[in-house]
C-alpha cells in the first residue's frame, strides 16, 4: 500500500484494536474447547477394543487441531495489538500537522503539504509580511517532518503486521510470537541538517514512540533524549539527571588523573566539577517553591553547558529563555540567573499569564581569557555565529515538543543579545526578542527578524558603555533598527499595568547589569515583555531617548524608530 498523509489520517485504529480483541475472545473459547477434549479424553472408561482406540485417536487429532488454530488466533490477536499503538501514533501525527496547520490559519493537503492562508491588507506592512513569511517557513518544516515519520512509522507497521499475520496463519513461529513484548525504541534521526529542522525531526520521532518505548529511551538511551531539542521538559530532566551522574562520575576521575603539575589541566577539569555541583544545588534549590528542570547538560572540551528552567515548560502559557554574555558560566551565574528566573515568574502571576524561565546557559560565551583569541573574542560575531543555531532549534524544539500554542520570548544580555539577534536570523518559532546591553545586532530592520511588529524590545540604560559605547563593534546599535519597540530603563512613577490604578514607581537602571536588579522599570518591562502583557510595557519617552549618545542630537519630537503600536 502507498502511504500518504490523507490515509494515515483516515487510519482505522480502533477498528484494528477492536479486531485484536474479537480475535482474543475467540481464541479463549477455543483454549476452553481444548481443555474439555483433554478432560474427556483423560477420563476412564470401561469401552475396549478396536473402535475405542479410533476414538482415542480422533480425540487427540481433535485437541492438538483446536490447540493450534487457537495459538494461530492468539499469535493474530497480539499481532494486531501490537500494531496499534504505532498505527494510533501515525495518525495522531498526521493529526498534529493538521492542527499546527490550522493553528496559524493555513491547511493541510491530502498529500500532506502545508497551504498558507491568502494573503491580509495586513501584509502590506513589510514587517507583518515578513512575519508571515517567517512562519510559514516554519510552520512547512515542522509539518513536513510530521507527515515524513506518520508515513514512515504507518508503513512499517503496516509491513511488520502484515509478515506477523502471515506467519499466524501458516502456523509458523508461533511461539515467537506468542512471547512477542513491545518493540524496542528506534534511535532517533540522525542530525541532517541544523537549527530548527532538527528539532522538528526530532519532536516527530518522539512522538512517534509508545509510552513503554518513551520510557525506556529515557532509561536505557538518555543520551538520545537528554540533548535532544524537540522532546518534552519532563523527559529531557529524567534522562539529563542520569547524564549529570555520568558527568559527575567522569569529571572527578579526570581530576584523579591530572598530574599535579598540569596546573591548567588541573584547573580546567575542577572548574568543570564546580559547574556539575553548580547545577546539582540549583536543582535541589526550593527559592520561590518551584520545581527546577535540567534541560541540557555536556561538557564539550571540558567546558559544562547547562540548561534550568523555573515552572512548566510544557504547559505554561509563555516561556522565556534568558540568554546571557561575557563570562557567564554555570558555577559562576547559574545561581543568580536562578534567583532572575523566579522574580521574573512570579511577577508573571498565575493562570493566563504563567511564566517559565530557561536560563540558557546552551553556549560557551566568551571569557576575558579568550580576548586575543580571534575565535573566541567578545569582540568578534564568531562565537555568536557557531551558537545561533543552537538557541534557534531550542526555540523550535519547545513549541514542537507541546500540544498547545505557546508564546516564546528570548532575553538577551550583552553579547547574548548578538547570539540573540544572530539567531532571529534563522528559522525560529520566537514571538518576542528583548535585547538589553547589547553591543550591536547583525540586522538593520525588524522586517530581516521575521518578527512580528513590535516583537523586538530594546533598551539601553544610563552609563551603560557597552549599549552606548560599543555598538559599531558588533552589528547596528539596536536603537537604529527600524521597527523596534524601544522600552524605558529610567526611574518612573506611573499608572501603566496598575491593577489598583495606583501610580506603580520603579527605579533606573544604571551600567551595565542592572537591567534584571528588583525593582528596576527594565525589570518590570522585560517580565511585561515575557508574560505577553503589553499593557504593562512603558516605552521610552523622548527625555531618555535623548540621553542616549546616539540621539542626542535628535528632535524629540520627530519620529523615531517605530515604537509600540
Amino acid at each position: 500500500m502507498t502511504w500518504d498523509a490523507a490515509a494515515v489520517g483516515r487510519l482505522g485504529v480502533e477498528a484494528v484494536e477492536q479486531a485484536g480483541a474479537d480475535l482474543e475472545r475467540q481464541r479463549a473459547r477455543l483454549v476452553e474447547v481444548a481443555a474439555a477434549l483433554v478432560w474427556r479424553r483423560a477420563a476412564r472408561h470401561t469401552w475396549r477394543g478396536p473402535a475405542a482406540d479410533e476414538a482415542a485417536r480422533r480425540y487427540v487429532e481433535a485437541t492438538a487441531h483446536v490447540t493450534a488454530l487457537a495459538g494461530r488466533l492468539g499469535a493474530s490477536a497480539q499481532a494486531l495489538a501490537a500494531a496499534v499503538p504505532s498505527l494510533r501514533s501515525a495518525r495522531d501525527l498526521v493529526r498534529r500537522a493538521d492542527d499546527r496547520c490550522a493553528q496559524v490559519g493555513g491547511r493541510l493537503t491530502q498529500a500532506g503539504r502545508y497551504v498558507p492562508p491568502p494573503p491580509t491588507p495586513a501584509a502590506a506592512d513589510p514587517v507583518v509580511a515578513a512575519h508571515r513569511a517567517r512562519l510559514d517557513a516554519v510552520v512547512t518544516a515542522e509539518v513536513d517532518a510530521l507527515v515524513r515519520r506518520a508515513v514512515d512509522v504507518a508503513d512499517t507497521a503496516d509491513r511488520a503486521l502484515s509478515r506477523a499475520l502471515t506467519s499466524a496463519a501458516s502456523g509458523r513461529s508461533l511461539a515467537a510470537w506468542l512471547t512477542t513484548t513491545s518493540p524496542p525504541a528506534p534511535p532517533p534521526p540522525v542530525a541532517a541538517v541544523t537549527g530548527a529542522q532538527d528539532a522538528f525531526r526530532a519532536a516527530a520521532w518522539w512522538r512517534s514512540l509508545t509510552w513503554s518505548q518513551r520510557e525506556d529511551a529515557v532509561r536505557l538511551h538518555p543520551e538520545w533524549v537528554g540533548p535532544r531539542d524537540g522532546v518534552p521538559a519532563w523527559a529531557r530532566h529524567e534522562a539529563n539527571l542520569v547524564l549529570l551522574s555520568r558527568l559527575e562520575a567522569e569529571q572527578r576521575a579526570r581530576l584523579q588523573a591530572v598530574s599535579w603539575w598540569d596546573v591548567d589541566g588541573r584547573q580546567e577539569a575542577q572548574e568543570a566539577l564546580d559547574d556539575l555541583l553548580t547545577v546539582r544545588t540549583v536543582l535541589g534549590r526550593a527559592l520561590g517553591g518551584e520545581r527546577r528542570r535540567l534541560l541540557l547538560v555536556q561538557a564539550p572540551y571540558g567546558r559544562v553547558r547547562a540548561v534550568l528552567a523555573v515552572g512548566d515548560v510544557d504547559g505554561d502559557p509563555h516561556v522565556a529563555t534568558l540568554v546571557g554574555g561575557l563570562a557567564t558560566s554555570v558555577r559562576g551565574d547559574a545561581l543568580r540567573l536562578d534567583d532572575t528566573a523566579v522574580r521574573l515568574r512570579l511577577q508573571a502571576g498565575t493562570g493566563n499569564g504563567a511564566l517559565a524561565v530557561v536560563t540558557w546557559i546552551g553556549y560557551d560565551a566568551p571569557r576575558w581569557r579568550d580576548l586575543t583569541d580571534t575565535r573566541g573574542t567578545v569582540l568578534s560575531p564568531v562565537r555568536a555565529r557557531e551558537s545561533a543555531d543552537e538557541l534557534a532549534a531550542f526555540s523550535a524544539g519547545m513549541t514542537a515538543a507541546r500540544d498547545d500554542p505557546v508564546h516564546q520570548t528570548v532575553l538577551g544580555h550583552s553579547y547574548g543579545s548578538v547570539v540573540t539577534g544572530t539567531a532571529l536570523l534563522q528559522p525560529h518559532t520566537l514571538d518576542d526578542a528583548v535585547v538589553f546591553g547589547s553591543p550591536g545586532v547583525p540586522f538593520t530592520d525588524v522586517a530581516q527578524t521575521g518578527l512580528r511588529p513590535g516583537g523586538l524590545n530594546v533598551l539601553a540604560a544610563a552609563r551603560d558603555g557597552v549599549a552606548t559605547q560599543m555598538t559599531a563593534v558588533l552589528g547596528t546599535d539596536p536603537t537604529d533598527v527600524a521597527g523596534i519597540a524601544w522600552l524605558s530603563a529610567a526611574a518612573l512613577k506611573t499608572t501603566v499595568g496598575s491593577t489598583n490604578g495606583r501610580p506603580v514607581t520603579t527605579t533606573a537602571s544604571t551600567g551595565h547589569s542592572q537591567y534584571l536588579t528588583a525593582g528596576t522599570t527594565s525589570e518590570r518591562n522585560i517580565a511585561a515583555v515575557a508574560a505577553g502583557r503589553r499593557d504593562r510595557v512603558v516605552v521610552a519617552g523622548p527625555r531618555e531617548r535623548r540621553r542616549h549618545p546616539r540621539w542626542s542630537d535628535a528632535d524629540p519630537f520627530q519620529p523615531q524608530p517605530r515604537d509600540l503600536p
